[in-house]
């Protein structure tokens, strides 16, 4: 009785997972085809996310503690440098000097593609190959280790300073003339 009344804890926040990656879905979407929402793509969309959902629960089923663990050190591996890039350059590259009309000015000081970011990421991502630990994969640094992960603490250490070089050359000083209708001093 007890694990019946506490299944119901769970739906509140499996409704608001299932409808985030509703929206989320549906976002990807408009990027692809331009479409107005309705209710009615809301609930297709949610029950589709929940299917996908359920999918991946029955088929990880046999070993599910495993495939969360690799899906969590999946993620350190992805964000982790995404997100040290991101605040490298926000702190140390454009000293928090950011407008974010920028971002969707392909003129502007971002660009159109942020080719430095995108290879520091794929160099970073390269590089904790070998010190990955997952069920799936054991990297040969890793084995040497004794099968310690730091892929994560290896990618921070690697894209931070390398986005950091690269991406200095390319920002002009705090002295440099701003562009034009731009806020941005660096």
């Amino acid at each position: 009785m007890l694990v019946f009344l506490l299944a119901f804890g769970l739906l509140p926040p499996s409704a608001m997972n299932i409808y985030g990656g509703a929206l989320t879905t549906l976002t990807i979407g408009a990027n692809v085809r331009n479409f107005r929402s309705s209710v009615t793509l809301r609930v297709a969309a949610s029950l589709f996310v929940a299917l996908v959902t359920v999918l991946f629960g029955l088929l990880a089923s046999s070993n599910v503690l495993n495939s969360f663990e690799d899906y969590l050190g999946a993620l350190l591996y992805f964000l982790i440098p995404w997100t040290a890039i991101n605040l490298t350059d926000f702190y140390l590259v454009r000293r928090g000097h950011y407008r974010t009309e920028d971002f969707f000015n392909p003129r502007g000081p971002f660009g159109s593609f942020a080719w430095r970011g995108l290879l520091v990421y794929v160099i970073t991502f390269g590089v904790e190959i070998p010190f990955m630990n997952t069920s799936v994969y054991q990297g040969p640094i890793s084995k040497q280790l004794g099968g310690a992960d730091i892929a994560w603490i290896v990618g921070l250490c690697v894209s931070v300073p390398l986005y950091y070089v690269l991406a200095r050359r390319a920002v002009p000083g705090p002295d440099a003339p701003a562009a034009a209708g731009s806020t941005t001093s660096a």
